[in-house]
């Protein structure tokens, strides 16, 4: 008995000194830069820069690179006379983190547009994958430490050694950027727009076949982060910034249905409309042909950008023209669930 108890101590302490040694390597490579988190994190620096440095009424555009290579907020500019950004960074960051960005751009008087990539909608934020770990862990380490040490080990429990080890070499060494001719900043715009991504200039690795399990299935977790959008929404009213929302670009897919799309619309306006944010167009505008994408199912070329900016203009233009900011004061409307229909048996 005196054997097998001191063989269970001697597991026990064996794993909590792997354990302990797993943790302090990871507290250890905090904040040390990455070469995949490089591009993001430039992209997300540029774009706070530009937003702050605006000082007159503006209009910023939140999402994830749908909204980098989809959007022009150049041509918006131009079209509406409304100095435009556009904040469009990477959907595989939370929805929280796009917001927090956006919020910190905003000034009373401006104008916040939502296209959020659908995944947004739907995503359990306490599971971080690869990219979320990697971008937060290097370039966001004290947002991190801000967390509960609850939260903190359990982020760290879910990351890979390999990736701690990249880590801790990269205190040794920056690895500096990733090399890639179109993932730079220097293709950014002086107001946050892609640009260079021409159809004739398509990579070969481009691949227009990933689909959507949304549009495929439907919202299922019924757009559990809607707690997050409404009280997203009051910060809006209470800081007399308009805030509007649209349907994110998307390429259309041999497994898409038409009834599952149909519900997903009504889900977006119904939810939309119940915490007062007005929603632009259809989502008919949105999912776009294959041909119109530059190297991924999200990302528009060049001509697709314009022409799809060119249709979002139209329904921007009567909110752009009257600036109609809601009027400042406390929002005191209670979160509520929000129900929705079920999706038909098809």
């Amino acid at each position: 008995m005196k054997q097998a108890l001191k063989i269970l101590g001697c597991f026990v302490g064996g794993l909590s000194l792997v354990a302990g040694l797993f943790f302090f390597l990871a507290y250890q490579q905090l904040g040390a830069p990455t070469a995949e988190s490089e591009w993001t994190w430039q992209v997300v620096k540029r774009k706070s820069e530009i937003a702050r440095s605006t000082q007159t009424n503006k209009l910023l555009i939140a999402g994830g690179s749908s909204v980098l290579f989809g959007i022009s907020a150049e041509i918006i500019e131009k079209e509406t006379g409304i100095p435009s950004v556009n904040m469009g960074t990477h959907a595989a960051l939370p929805m929280t983190y796009h917001l927090r960005e956006l919020r910190a751009g905003l000034r009373p008087g401006d104008t916040a547009l939502l296209i959020l990539e659908y995944e947004l909608y739907d995503r359990d934020e306490e599971k971080l994958d690869e990219v979320q770990l990697d971008y937060l862990l290097s370039r966001d380490h004290e947002y991190f430490l801000r967390f509960p040490i609850s939260q903190q080990i359990k982020i760290l429990t879910q990351t890979r050694i390999d990736r701690i080890w990249s880590g801790l070499m990269s205190r040794k060494k920056n690895p500096g950027p990733m090399r890639n001719s179109i993932y730079t900043t220097t293709n950014l715009n002086t107001h946050g727009d892609q640009t260079g991504h021409f159809k004739a200039l398509r990579p070969s690795y481009a691949n227009f076949d990933l689909s959507s399990g949304i549009l495929v299935s439907g919202l299922k977790n019924r757009l559990s982060v809607h707690r997050t959008l409404e009280e997203f929404a009051g910060w809006c009213r209470t800081n007399r910034v308009q805030l509007l929302a649209t349907f994110p670009n998307r390429a259309t897919n041999s497994l898409f249905r038409p009834y599952v799309i149909s519900q997903v619309e009504s889900d977006f306006s119904f939810f939309y409309r119940s915490i007062g944010v007005p929603l632009l167009g259809s989502i008919s505008e949105s999912i776009l042909p294959k041909e119109e994408f530059f190297d991924t199912v999200y990302h528009l070329s060049a001509e697709g950008q314009h022409s799809r900016t060119q249709r979002l203009v139209q329904h921007l233009r009567p909110f752009l023209t009257t600036m109609s900011i809601p009027p400042s004061g406390p929002d005191n409307r209670p979160a509520r669930p929000i129900p929705m229909a079920p999706l038909p048996n098809q």
